[in-house]
């Protein structure tokens, strides 16, 4: 997966159906990556496939080393999604992740 970095850094949205998180967002749909190379975004397609991180923090629920956009990325495609509300910061971030974490016996799903 393509890693996209917007010309303002500090942008946080949705561009091109691709989600940004303090400017670095993460796609590899076609038409979103030309849309990026021809507004001058920063596109990298050498860029580290998270997927192996995510697995390794949902089995650990060790995060040491993640970043602020790495835990909002994880949260968002957490199943189910993990919700952050009003966090905003990456140690609020990384307590609602590790509540939900922990509320749901670890993996995320709900207690029965």
């Amino acid at each position: 997966m393509a890693r996209v970095t917007a010309p303002v850094s500090d942008f946080t949205g949705k561009v091109a159906g691709t989600d940004f998180v303090d400017g670095v967002g993460q796609t590899d749909n076609p038409a979103s990556l030309a849309y990026f190379f021809r507004q001058g975004y920063t596109v990298d397609v050498e860029a580290e496939d998270l997927t192996e991180k995510f697995a390794t923090w949902s089995e650990t629920k060790d995060f040491k080393g993640a970043t602020k956009a790495q835990l909002v990325a994880f949260a968002e495609q957490h199943d189910p999604v993990i919700d952050l509300g009003e966090a905003s910061t990456k140690a609020e971030i990384l307590a609602v992740i590790e509540a939900a974490l922990a509320d749901n016996g670890g993996d995320g799903e709900p207690e029965e």
